[in-house]
């Protein structure tokens, strides 16, 4: 029962948060407030977690639904990321 609330629970951050990435990466540059951090690349960083986060999401769910070797997960958990980030 609590496996079964816990898939339910992170199934529903996942489509969550790819809903949040969506809308986030798609408003216009100059729409999004400028902190003024002076931190190089900064955008590029905030770009892989966002994708790093939905990787550990799906990562989660796919270890309930699968048999697959640890490797073999984690290359098509990457690839679903960067296909959805290709989408977007």
């Amino acid at each position: 029962m609590w496996r079964l609330k816990s898939k339910r629970v992170i199934s529903i951050a996942i489509f969550g948060w790819a809903l949040a990435i969506f809308i986030l990466c798609s408003l216009p540059g100059d729409e999004i407030p400028n902190p003024n951090w002076q931190i190089p690349y900064l955008d590029k960083i905030v770009h892989f977690g966002m994708f790093f986060l939905l990787a550990i999401l799906i990562s989660l769910i796919s270890i309930w639904n699968t048999s697959l070797k640890f490797w073999k997960l984690l290359f098509i958990v990457v690839l679903t990321a960067l296909g959805y980030g290709g989408f977007i």
